[in-house]
């Protein structure tokens, strides 16, 4: 990452606290009922003043930071079941621990009188109705933290920032990585990774019919009333204050084997919502493990839905915080046994109506966020402004075991390299070494999906290929991301090519390899003139920082125009050196050994662009890559899928010809002496001009 200050335009590494640019205050302390003495934990703790806020932990312990000017002010400390208070951050500088008050289960002076079953059916009725209308949308940012556990050894801790969409009735719709970091235990046998947590929690529709729950099965709000009272039993379950406000509990369990049980909690005269609470037992088909061959088994879920009153739109709730704790047994195939794990996960939503600003990234559809949040360069400046949780020695403690039995991502270099396919990142950032056009053609030919479904991606993206009547994609991008604080301007840059989704076709081409890199250096190029142009800025702003991305990629799309019009396709040698040459001026990387290859002798490229046929074409080409690998077995067994495909009448002959020539050519290699002689012999009576090709075989198959 780098930092470039205004007064002296410097490039400089952060060591440091970015709280050095401003000044600023940190509030740290206990939160405790005052009766029990007890932690009250998930408390809510905000500074009106700046709009800020924060939660305390599963100990009670909070910490905020605030500007030193407005030491003068106030927090403000609430949570459900306690009185809410103001207190003046001169007295928490001082005092440590915040003592919360609980409110009465009844309230004092007012008579509660228990409702009939069927009165107390339609007002929980009437509390969903009403989140159920409640479809306002509302962005802002988002802090997502996971922690799980087996036997209280830590197996993995998630912290990430996005920007996020919510609403009552949707839940949570979407969100976008800003930022992450990982803590891994790698030394252990019983991996596990949640990479499915954040997509239970985007697919729960909360208040939503029907429900389409991702695995959960459907909730009390997911109901209207006959289906309500049919699937749950519901009581009153207590009154309580909130301020001025009275709160009603209604709990709720679900008549058919005990799955699920749960509460809601919502404002009497209002009929808003302020809490979900729900657990499901033995849940099926919700998280799914990342590692082939290993199950999940006995899922039971906590959610926790927190609402607080939108203060700019009267009438409508916002989600302050999910709660997601778990437990499950989980079963590894390489060990072959169960064992338990706990995961504890929250998000928190704040500073609503402000996203943050996206990082220039294209996504090109990554496996999880896990590769995401190793991919995006880690921005420290990002973190130590933005961070405002607890600083928990228990934290600490696991960020240093996983660097001793694991990995763990806090800074830009660290390593992904989990033994688990499914993680493994298709990205590679630009650097000397030279993409491997062959390495990438068979890494991405056998990527994850199979030949029978004809994929859509990788080396083969023959529909991308009739669409754009192209024979090649080089997928590259500039990763941009940044934050402008106070003369500052902190940024991060890289540059990525996909190798699951770039592919050149196996045509009879020298040149591929250098074109290929070639195209991939002037995205570096770029990039490179990014960093140039933003440490030059003289005013740091996100509209300026923005337009200079914008600009330099109009430069790029230029260059990329005329070094494909002008080296034809990578078919032209001398504009090729041409524009080596100027690579090198800039890069210093030495193209001559790729431009030197010597051309694959070839018969001619099997089908015209404008005749290709998808489905035979992409067994045939992959015949020629493997062919051309020396991986003849495998060769042998594409050449004949597309045989099989292909309609044996005249039209075709030609084509069949071609099939069995190239099958012939791997029979051939593999010694298959009778195979090899009745394939030539049915591609010459088919095509007699393919003779020429077949003149020292004929005789070698003539003498067998």
């Amino acid at each position: 990452m780098i930092m470039i200050n205004k007064k002296n335009i410097a490039i400089v590494v952060l060591y440091f606290t970015i709280y050095s640019l401003q000044a600023q205050v940190r509030i740290s302390g206990s939160i405790v009922d005052r009766e029990t003495k007890e932690p009250v934990v998930y408390a809510t703790v905000s500074f009106p003043e700046q709009n800020i806020g924060t939660i305390s932990d599963g100990d009670g312990r909070f910490s905020i930071y605030i500007a030193d000017t407005t030491i003068c002010k106030s927090l403000v400390f609430s949570c459900i079941g306690y009185q809410r208070q103001s207190i003046p951050v001169a007295h928490l500088l001082k005092e440590k621990t915040t003592y919360m008050k609980p409110v009465v289960s009844n309230l004092s002076g007012v008579e509660v009188k228990a409702m009939s079953y069927n009165a107390l059916l339609e007002l929980t009725d009437r509390v969903f109705r009403k989140a159920r209308l409640n479809t306002k949308a509302t962005q802002g940012k988002v802090l997502y933290s996971l922690e799980s556990d087996k036997d209280d050894e830590p197996l993995e801790l998630v912290e990430a920032f996005y920007s996020g969409t919510q609403s009552m009735r949707y839940g949570l719709e979407e969100m976008k990585l800003k930022n992450g970091r990982i803590g891994l235990n790698l030394e252990t046998d019983d991996k596990i990774m949640n990479i499915s947590s954040t997509n239970v929690i985007i697919n729960f529709l909360p208040y939503n019919i029907p429900a389409n729950n991702f695995g959960l099965p459907p909730m009390p709000g997911n109901y209207r009333l006959n289906g309500m009272a049919e699937n749950f039993s519901f009581f009153e379950d207590g009154v309580f204050r909130e301020d001025t406000a009275s709160l009603k509990k209604i709990s709720f369990y679900s008549k058919s084997g005990d799955r699920i049980e749960g509460h809601i909690l919502f404002y009497h005269n209002s009929l808003q919502m302020k809490q979900y609470d729900i657990k499901v037992y033995n849940a099926e088909n919700v998280l799914f493990p990342a590692i082939k061959g290993d199950r999940i088994d006995s899922v039971n879920i906590h959610l926790i839905y927190t609402y607080k009153k939108d203060e700019k739109n009267v009438g409508n709730m916002l989600l302050e915080r999910i709660n997601m704790d778990y437990s499950l047994h989980y079963y590894s195939a390489q060990s072959k046994y169960y064992f338990p794990v706990n995961t504890s996960a929250f998000f928190l939503f704040y500073d609503y109506e402000n996203p943050f600003n996206p990082p220039f990234f294209r996504d090109t559809k990554l496996p999880s966020d896990y590769v995401k949040i190793w991919e995006f360069p880690y921005m420290d400046a990002f973190w130590q402004y933005n961070y405002f949780l607890p600083e928990d020695e228990k934290k600490e403690e696991r960020l240093l075991f996983f660097e001793k039995n694991g990995i763990v991502k806090t800074r830009e270099d660290s390593p992904f390299n989990p033994d688990v396919e499914e993680l493994k990142s298709p990205l590679r950032a630009w650097s000397k070494e030279r993409v491997d056009i062959e390495t990438t053609t068979i890494n991405s030919m056998f990527s994850g999906f199979d030949d029978e479904m004809y994929s859509t991606i990788g080396v083969m993206d023959l529909k991308k290929l009739k669409m754009n009547n192209a024979s090649y994609n080089v997928d590259a991008q500039i990763f941009m991301d940044y934050i402008c604080l106070h003369d500052s301007l902190y940024f991060t840059t890289k540059t990525f090519i996909n190798l699951e989704t770039s592919y050149f076709l196996p045509t009879p081409n020298a040149y591929a390899a250098a074109f290929v890199n070639m195209y991939f250096d002037l995205y570096e190029m770029s990039r490179r003139n990014l960093e140039q142009r933003l440490k030059l800025l003289p005013t740091y702003n996100a509209k300026e920082v923005e337009n200079i991305y914008s600009e330099e990629m109009k430069v790029l799309n230029n260059n990329i125009h005329n070094f494909k019009n002008g080296t034809k396709d990578a078919t032209d040698i001398y504009t090729l050196i041409n524009w080596w040459n100027i690579i090198n001026d800039s890069l210093h990387i030495d193209q001559s050994q790729s431009l030197l290859d010597k051309p694959m002798p070839n018969l001619p490229y099997m089908f015209d662009k404008d005749e290709i046929m998808l489905i035979p074409a992409y067994f045939y080409n992959t015949g020629i890559v493997l062919l051309q690998l020396g991986q003849y077995q495998d060769a042998a067994h594409y050449f004949t899928k597309a045989i099989e495909k292909i309609i044996d009448n005249k039209k075709n002959a030609a084509r069949m010809a071609h099939l069995y020539f190239r099958r012939a050519e791997a029979y051939y290699h593999l010694d298959y002496t009778e195979l090899f002689c009745n394939d030539l012999q049915k591609a010459i009576t088919l095509d007699d001009s393919l003779k020429e090709y077949a003149k020292q075989y004929l005789k070698y198959c003539e003498s067998e």
